[in-house]
């Protein structure tokens, strides 16, 4: 008798350990479930998107010389956000206006304009934590009382991504003499010059290539001498596009130095 009711209290024991086990297993479930579950964990954070941000003009006049830029805004699936503050600023010129929202097409624009100081103005956009620069060249004079005239010439003025063309850039003076030894500066859209700067050689000659990059788009080069500067358009395009859809609006944005 004495062994049967040892027994039935090891049983009960044992049974009674078995409940407050699973007991135990269930609150730290629903502990699990909860914190999974709550605002901190749930919480979400907007992905880091980009900006695509592009300029008129390469190069504008030190005196009352102003220009537009253009900024997209994409969120992480590269889809236009819409109503996004974006903020402009600028290292040299002011910015008009400096806080814009974007449309329909997560577009928004600012004017640049030169302040009589010469030199390379950075323009900056911000958006949330994602920031992207252009470069403009503030020159002292303007194309009309230039000292030097400038021409560039391509082998090729539509390529597609990823091609090459040759640019000749050419300078004179007013006697259509060729200007040796002068230094050239370069600046590209949409893709790459092989050289940012050169000297002319006793033609007056400075060649570079070309390198498409791959957005498709009308992109610009400039050639930059003393306050004097020259700038031609190159189209990229893909190899099935209609060149009919190839807008003039959407040159690249990234300015390269």
């Amino acid at each position: 008798m004495r062994n049967q009711r040892r027994s039935t209290a090891l049983a009960g024991f044992l049974i009674g350990l078995s409940i407050i086990f699973i007991a135990v297993l269930l609150l730290l479930a629903q502990y699990t479930t909860t914190s999974a579950d709550s605002p901190a964990q749930s919480e979400t954070t907007m992905a880091d998107g980009s900006l695509i941000l592009r300029t008129e003009q390469l190069v504008v006049s030190a005196k009352n010389g102003q220009t537009q830029l253009h900024v997209f805004v994409r969120d992480a699936e590269g889809e236009a956000v819409a109503g996004a503050e974006v903020a402009f600023t600028a290292s040299l010129g002011q910015l008009e206006p400096p806080i814009a929202e974007t449309d329909s097409e997560g577009r928004a624009t600012t004017t640049f304009q030169s302040e009589d100081v010469p030199g390379q103005a950075q323009v900056t956009v911000t958006w949330n934590d994602v920031s992207e620069h252009a470069y403009i060249q503030v020159s002292e004079s303007t194309q009309n009382d230039a000292p030097y005239s400038i021409s560039i010439a391509s082998v090729a003025t539509i390529l597609e991504r990823g091609q090459q063309a040759t640019l000749t850039v050419t300078v004179q003076d007013a006697q259509d003499t060729p200007i040796g030894d002068l230094p050239i500066v370069l600046f590209s859209s949409y893709g790459e010059v092989s050289t940012v700067s050169a000297v002319t050689d006793a033609t007056g000659v400075v060649s570079t290539t070309y390198t498409a990059g791959q957005q498709v788009g009308v992109g610009r080069v400039t050639a930059l001498a003393a306050d004097s500067s020259a700038t031609m358009t190159i189209r990229v395009i893909n190899k099935r596009d209609d060149l009919v859809n190839v807008r003039e609006s959407l040159w690249l944005p990234l300015v390269r130095r």
